[in-house]
C-alpha cells in the first residue's frame, strides 16, 4: 500500500517536472538540466515501485530503501512545488501587480540570483541521494512496471479528495479530467481491494466505511514514514494560543495542510501568507473568526479554502482572484455581496459552497464559471436567484434552506443544457413541483434526493424521462401522494425511498399497494415501516 501511495507521488512529480510552466522556470533560472536528470532518475525508480509492493514485506532492506525513498521524493518534492509557486507568483506579478511590487520582488529572497544559487545546491544535493537510490535498486531483483493496471472507475467522497490533493498522493490528471476523477480511481482501487466496506455511490457522491486494518496501517505507515519536516497539523477544537500560531507560521514553511476549525481565533497572523507550500487551509467553525489577513492570496498553491460556518467574517480577503489554484472554495461571510467578478477569475475552481451568506441576494450574473462542478447552497437567507448560465458544467447541485430563492430561476419552462449527476433539495418550503430546467439533464442525472419539502405535492409527468436515476429519495414529503403513471420508463433505477412519506408508503407498498406494479421493478425503501416488514 505505502509503495502504491509512492508510484502516485512519483507520478505527479514526474507530471510537474514536465510541465511547460516548470520548464519555462527551470530554463530561466539555469536548472534545467539538473532538473531533467531528476526527471530521469525519478522515472527510473518509479518503474520498480509497484513489483516492490509484490516483495516479501518482512525484508527490512527493502523497507530501509522504500523509507529512503520516501524522505527523498519529500525533498523533491518540496522542490518542485517552490518552482511552481515562483512560477505562479510571477504569472500574478505581470497579470495583477505594478511597478512597486516588480521592484519588491527583486530585491526580496525571490531576487532571480539568489534564489538560483540556492536552489541549485539544492538540486544537486537530490540529484546525488536519487542516484544512489537507483543504483541500489537492483539488489531487491525489482522489475519495471510502467503503469499501474489496477484502477477502475468509481465515485470518490469529496473529503477524501480534498485531503489526498493537498498532500499531493495525486497524479495529475489527464486531458478532459478534472482532480476528482483522478482520485475516483484510486478510491475505487482500495474499494476492489477490500480496504473499504459499505460502499455505496449516488451521482456525483459516495460513502463508504474503513475497514478496520486500514486504521492498523495507517498508523503503520505513519510511524515507519514519518517525514523530516512538518506537513500537516490539526490544532484541536478551540484553540486559541495565538504565540503558538505565529510560531507555527514562522517556522514550519513545507506545511501542506493547516487545520484551524472550530478554532476561537479572532484573526490570523499576516505571515501566513509565507506558507507558500500550502494547499489546504480549513478555517470552518471559527465563530469568532472577525477578519483574514490580504496575505492569505499570496497563497498560489491553495487548493482548498473552507470558511463555511465562520459567522462573524466580515468580508473575504482582498486579491481572491490571486488564488488562481484553488479547487475547493467554502463560505461564511457578513459582506453585503458576493464577489462575483474575483470568484470568475478562479480558473481552476471546481468546488463552490455558500453557508450563511445571509446578506447575498443574487449570484453569478454576467459571469462564467465553466470549470465548477460542484454548487452548494445551504441556508442564505436573501438568495433569490441564480444565473445558471453561470455554471452549465455542473455535477452536483446542493440547495438547502433557502427560502426566498426562486427555483425556477426565471427560466419558465426553458430547459437547460445541463450534466447534473445529483440533486439534492431540503428544507425548501416553497417547493411544489420539480423545476422544468432540470429535463436539460435527462441523460446525466443519477441521484435526486428530496428532503423535508413540506409543500411538494407533485413530481411531474416528464420525470421518467431522467433516464439515467439510479436513486431517488422523497424523504418526509408528507403532502406528495403519488408517483407518475409511467414510472416503468425508469430502467435503471434501484432505489426508491419514501421515509416519512407515508401516503406513498401505502399507495405503493411492495405487494399490497394498489399502485406497486407501477414500480415493481424497484426497490421501495420506508425506515418508518422496518418494525412492519419483519
Amino acid at each position: 500500500m505505502a509503495e502504491s501511495l509512492l508510484f502516485s507521488s512519483a507520478e505527479s512529480l514526474l507530471g510537474k517536472l514536465a510541465s511547460s510552466a516548470l520548464q519555462e522556470a527551470s530554463l530561466a533560472f539555469g536548472v534545467h538540466q539538473d532538473l531533467q536528470q531528476m526527471k530521469e532518475t525519478m522515472a527510473l525508480i518509479k518503474g520498480v515501485l509497484l513489483d516492490a509492493e509484490k516483495k516479501n514485506p518482512q525484508s527490512s532492506a527493502l523497507s530501509e530503501w522504500l523509507i529512503q525513498i520516501t524522505s527523498v521524493f519529500s525533498d523533491a518534492e518540496d522542490i518542485v512545488d517552490d518552482f511552481e509557486c515562483e512560477g505562479l507568483r510571477k504569472h500574478v506579478v505581470n497579470t495583477y501587480g505594478n511597478c512597486s511590487r516588480k521592484v519588491r520582488r527583486f530585491f526580496s529572497s525571490s531576487n532571480p540570483v539568489v534564489y538560483r544559487l540556492r536552489m541549485a545546491h539544492h538540486i544537486q544535493d537530490i540529484n546525488t541521494r536519487l542516484a544512489k537510490l537507483a543504483a541500489q535498486r537492483s539488489m531487491f531483483g525489482l522489475q519495471v512496471i510502467d503503469h499501474d493496471t489496477r484502477v477502475d472507475t468509481g465515485i470518490l467522497g469529496s473529503q477524501v479528495c480534498l485531503f489526498w490533493g493537498a498532500l499531493g498522493f495525486l497524479p495529475p490528471p489527464k486531458a478532459s479530467e478534472s482532480a476528482i476523477d483522478v482520485a475516483i480511481q484510486l478510491l475505487h482501487e482500495l474499494w476492489s481491494r477490500s480496504f473499504l466496506s459499505e460502499y455505496e455511490e449516488f451521482g456525483g457522491d459516495c460513502m463508504f466505511k474503513l475497514h478496520d486494518l486500514v486504521i492498523d496501517l495507517a498508523i503503520y505507515i505513519a510511524k515507519a514514514f514519518l517525514p523530516i519536516r512538518l506537513r500537516y497539523i490539526s490544532f484541536p477544537n478551540g484553540a486559541d494560543n495565538e504565540d503558538f500560531l505565529n510560531t507555527l507560521v514562522s517556522r514550519c514553511k513545507f506545511l501542506r495542510v493547516l487545520h484551524l476549525d472550530f478554532s476561537e481565533y479572532e484573526s490570523l497572523p499576516p505571515r501566513i501568507g509565507k506558507l507558500k507550500h500550502l494547499r489546504l487551509l480549513n478555517l470552518g467553525k471559527s465563530e469568532n473568526l472577525t477578519k483574514l489577513p490580504d496575505s492569505i492570496c499570496k497563497l498560489q498553491n491553495l487548493q482548498t479554502l473552507i470558511l463555511a460556518g465562520c459567522i462573524k467574517l466580515q468580508k473575504l480577503p482582498e486579491g481572491l482572484e490571486n488564488l488562481i489554484s484553488l479547487r475547493h472554495l467554502r463560505i461564511t461571510t457578513k459582506q453585503p455581496a458576493c464577489p462575483e467578478k474575483e470568484i470568475a477569475s478562479l480558473t481552476s475552481l471546481e468546488d463552490l459552497y455558500f453557508l450563511c451568506c445571509d446578506n447575498f441576494e443574487s449570484l453569478f450574473r454576467g459571469i462564467l464559471l465553466p470549470t465548477l462542478k460542484r454548487l452548494s447552497l445551504c441556508d442564505c437567507k436573501s438568495l433569490k436567484t441564480v444565473w445558471f448560465d453561470a455554471v452549465k458544467n455542473l455535477q452536483v447541485l446542493v440547495i438547502i434552506k433557502c427560502n426566498k430563492l426562486e427555483l425556477s430561476m426565471g427560466l419558465s419552462n426553458e430547459i437547460l443544457d445541463l450534466r447534473l449527476k445529483l440533486l439534492v433539495l431540503e428544507e425548501l418550503p416553497s417547493l411544489v413541483t420539480l423545476p422544468r430546467w432540470l429535463q436539460g439533464s435527462a441523460n446525466s442525472l443519477q441521484s435526486l434526493i428530496i428532503m423535508d419539502c413540506m409543500n411538494l405535492e407533485e413530481l411531474p409527468d416528464w420525470l421518467p424521462t431522467l433516464n439515467c436515476l439510479k436513486l431517488i429519495e422523497v424523504v418526509n414529503c408528507p403532502n406528495l401522494v403519488s408517483f407518475p403513471h409511467n414510472m416503468h420508463r425508469l430502467i435503471n433505477l434501484k432505489v426508491i425511498d419514501v421515509t416519512g412519506s407515508p401516503e406513498l408508503w401505502k399507495r405503493y407498498r411492495p405487494g399490497v399497494g394498489q399502485d406497486w406494479h407501477n414500480i415493481s421493478h424497484v426497490k421501495l425503501v420506508c425506515d418508518d415501516q422496518s418494525e412492519n416488514e419483519k
